[in-house]
């Protein structure tokens, strides 16, 4: 047994004991307007047969994301447009471009259990097949116990001068909250505060700028785990500046332990010198060349080198640990942001 194995089944085990779980009951379709930005992951099958796994990015009118089969674990990538209705296209495509398949169908808002939640119906063709196979998939809920449900908050503020504009939605937990819980939710207020406080201090010494919008200020935010004493949220967090040819944007990222009050840091999944950063620094660069490709080899190993910085934004997911990679830290910002799943899975193989 290699030393990767033993690390990943240590952090499979950690994971294991908190006791997740996901519930996907009671759905009913109701007229809630979708998100023109959000960042789900949604589970279903294709064919009726064919386990999925997906994640989906929206951003106004852009469409991406991955998906995997439950029965391979290999991340595929797609990208595509989606309609103010709800009506998308999504096509994966190999390195060359080519398209291998295609994704079609509606997004519409279920309730679960009370919550609102994605839901997917259309096809799903294989570049060359005679037939379609179906799609469905619903978005993942998570069950926070004892009535307890997440509920998203919303700053949003215009101002006039300087010129800018803030919007914000965040999570906070709400009915039945533990006091645990209270802990996340005064936890996650404070990192909105801090970084709204720090953009308005920014624009209090600029200036604005002729012919222009203004600058802005966005978070938004992915449930990536929600079970026993874990709670684990990543924010997509970005800034524009008045005048410049493009906005910047980050992650960050929260994994809560509820029982003890605090936030997880990733050494704490880990046992004392297991080495874990460079077992998860080689699987990380393994997956990015094979991502990105030869021309981002010096990008990847600076980049996805074995040290803490680099390894600060992380979420333990249903499916493993998932690292993300900001703008630039890995490849090219038209190349955007990346992220790498270590599945659970691999601890076996």
């Amino acid at each position: 047994m290699g030393r990767k194995t033993i690390v990943l089944i240590v952090l499979s085990c950690i994971v294991i004991a908190m006791g997740y779980s996901t519930t996907a009951t009671t759905q009913t379709q109701r007229p809630v307007t979708i998100p023109k930005k959000f960042r789900n992951a949604l589970v279903g099958k294709i064919g009726d047969k064919y386990a999925i796994h997906m994640d989906l990015v929206r951003d106004d009118q852009t469409l991406v994301g991955t998906y995997y089969y439950d029965s391979v674990g290999d991340e595929i990538e797609v990208s595509g447009t989606i309609e103010p209705s709800g009506q998308f296209k999504l096509t994966e495509t190999d390195r060359e471009g080519k398209t291998i398949a295609t994704f079609n169908g509606k997004i519409t808002i279920s309730t679960i259990d009370g919550q609102p939640a994605l839901a997917i119906a259309g096809t799903w063709k294989k570049t060359g097949a005679a037939a379609s196979l179906s799609l469905s998939l619903t978005e993942i809920k998570y069950d926070l116990g004892l009535g307890a449900k997440f509920e998203s908050k919303k700053i949003n503020q215009t101002v006039k001068k300087p010129k800018y504009t803030i919007e914000i939605e965040y999570p906070q937990i709400i009915g039945f909250a533990s006091p645990g819980q209270d802990k996340f939710n005064k936890f996650i207020g404070k990192i909105i505060a801090d970084r709204t406080a720090m953009f308005k201090k920014d624009m209090a010494d600029s200036e604005d700028v002729p012919d222009s919008n203004g600058s802005s200020f966005d978070v938004n935010y992915s449930i990536e785990m929600a079970s026993g004493n874990l709670i684990a949220i990543s924010f997509m967090v970005g800034t524009y500046n008045a005048g410049a040819a493009h906005g910047n944007y980050f992650y960050e990222t929260v994994n809560f332990d509820t029982e003890k009050g605090t936030d997880i840091k990733l050494k704490n999944l880990f046992k004392p010198n297991s080495k874990y950063l460079s077992v998860i620094s080689r699987y990380c660069i393994a997956q990015l060349k094979k991502k990105l490709g030869e021309d981002n080899v010096e990008n990847i190993n600076t980049g996805a080198a074995p040290t803490a910085d680099n390894y600060d934004s992380w979420c333990i997911t249903d499916s493993g640990l998932m690292i993300f990679f900001n703008p630039y830290q890995v490849a090219s910002y038209a190349e955007g942001p990346q992220q790498v799943l270590i599945r659970f899975s691999k601890s076996r193989t």
